[in-house]
């Protein structure tokens, strides 16, 4: 009986195997279409900054705003020192009005001079604001006008040293006004602008770790390192006290900035240099035109390096945000049902002339939520109304 069933088995099994290689092929017409590719992932965001710290210790002024857009050397803020004295400013500015007052009075009152006695009334103007700002303590708006004021005086002494000499009395004001204003200057430090920017008090100690040279060696590891990277929740803004060797500003580059991105999928349908649509979900969809810098094969998985030249001002005080990558491909739909593995390649039977040929394919786009997939038309031997087998 076991050897009656053993033939048995083998029969049928033969039988089948004949009738399924008989039965005659399930044709497919080839058809040209698009498949839209989709992937969420979180995203470490990489700019051109770099963060400069406080020389010292003391109480600061701000004049760049977050997010401004400042030249190099422009005032960002004013440090005053513990010792800084404001009575010494109302002294400097009385002895200054002396100075106006007694050049008025005593010479520019012989001087007809259009372009002096414009300048003049500037500085009668800015002096009686000043000293209101020093009288109320509004440290602030003082030092803003500072800068106009000391421009103003140096304009109008220049027109006045063409017309005049000055005398002994003037003299001894000109000398008392320069040395109140050296003690000034060591009692505050004005901070310019290194270079030129986007400015921001938003520190997350990144900005060394995280540069342009860095994205060369970036790697799965390092990006999830980055991805779980936690931020202080004690940072102001615009703090009020400096601290000596603390982070203090920072200036960005807004010409150009970068995302590092995950596709967990085991392929790759995106090429360096292609132009891809992100979609920002943190940011009410924000979607921007990027291209591909950089791809890194992580074996099942690939990280992407995306290049943007725009709008960079929404992202310069995140590190991570949550993206959605997409794009459309063209080409040639194929059943998956069609795709026979021939190592070390994919294809297709093509039906011609009663005979199935195989034909090698390159596979363009394929999502698991599709029962199809698209083929490059332009190096396939196949093309659109051929006819092929499904299995």
């Amino acid at each position: 009986p076991r050897f009656v069933f053993f033939v048995f088995a083998v029969f049928m099994s033969v039988f089948l195997l004949v009738k399924y290689y008989s039965r005659p092929p399930i044709p497919y017409v080839v058809e040209a279409g698009s498949m839209h590719l989709e992937y969420g992932s979180e995203a470490i965001l990489v700019r051109d900054e770099e963060a400069y710290n406080a020389p010292e210790y003391g109480r600061v002024t701000y004049y760049a705003d977050e997010e401004d857009l400042i030249d190099r050397g422009e005032l960002v803020a004013t440090i005053f020192k513990a010792n800084y004295q404001e009575d010494m400013v109302y002294q400097l500015y009385n002895v200054q009005e002396k100075i106006i007052n007694y050049q008025q009075e005593n010479i520019l009152k012989n001087i007809t001079d259009h372009d002096i006695k414009n300048v003049q009334s500037k500085v009668d103007s800015l002096i009686h604001a000043m000293q209101t700002y020093v009288k109320n303590g509004a440290l602030d708006k003082l030092t803003k006008s500072e800068k106009e004021f000391r421009n103003l005086l140096e304009q109008r002494q220049r027109l006045v040293d063409k017309k005049t000499v000055p005398d002994s009395y003037l003299k001894k004001l000109n000398e008392e006004e320069a040395q109140i204003s050296e003690q000034l200057k060591e009692w505050k430090i004005d901070i310019t602008a290194p270079k030129s920017g986007l400015v921001s008090y938003y520190i997350d100690n990144l900005e060394t770790v995280l540069t342009f040279d860095a994205l060369e060696k970036i790697n799965l590891n390092i990006y999830k390192d980055l991805i779980n990277w936690k931020i202080s929740d004690d940072w102001e803004e615009k703090d009020e006290e400096a601290r000596v060797d603390s982070p203090f500003f920072r200036i960005i580059d807004p010409e150009k900035w970068y995302i590092v991105c995950e596709i967990k999928y085991p392929k790759i349908f995106f090429e360096e240099g292609e132009r891809i649509s992100i979609s920002f979900l943190d940011f009410e969809d924000k979607v921007l035109e990027g291209h591909i810098k950089q791809i890194e094969d992580e074996g099942n998985t690939f990280l992407l390096v995306v290049e943007f030249k725009e709008d960079i001002e929404d992202f310069i005080n995140i590190r991570n945000t949550s993206v959605k990558i997409s794009k459309s491909v063209d080409g040639l739909v194929i059943p998956k049902r069609a795709i026979v593995e021939r190592k070390p390649e994919k294809g297709v039977f093509k039906l011609k002339n009663d005979e199935t040929i195989f034909i090698g394919v390159e596979i363009i786009a394929e999502s698991p939520q599709e029962d199809y997939i698209i083929i490059n038309e332009e190096s396939s031997l196949i093309e659109e109304g051929d006819v092929i087998k499904l299995n």
